[in-house]
């Protein structure tokens, strides 16, 4: 069995969000910068800097 993310070598996983799901920074994103979160029939995308995005998580604001 693979490992969620791993099907592609443009992500880098960065964190978990403890219930199944891993967040990956796209390093192939022609964005600023896109994060991923994949897990168990889950498959979001944000376009947003990683800083953003971790500040939004902290503050109660995006929940993964």
């Amino acid at each position: 069995m693979k490992q969620i993310g791993t099907e592609t070598g443009k992500l880098i996983a960065i964190s978990d969000n403890g219930f199944g799901g891993y967040v990956f920074l796209d390093t192939l994103s022609q964005y600023e910068s896109r994060i991923a979160v994949i897990g168990p029939d889950d498959y979001r995308t944000y376009d947003m800097s990683l800083y953003d995005f971790f500040v939004k998580i902290s503050a109660g604001k995006l929940a993964i």
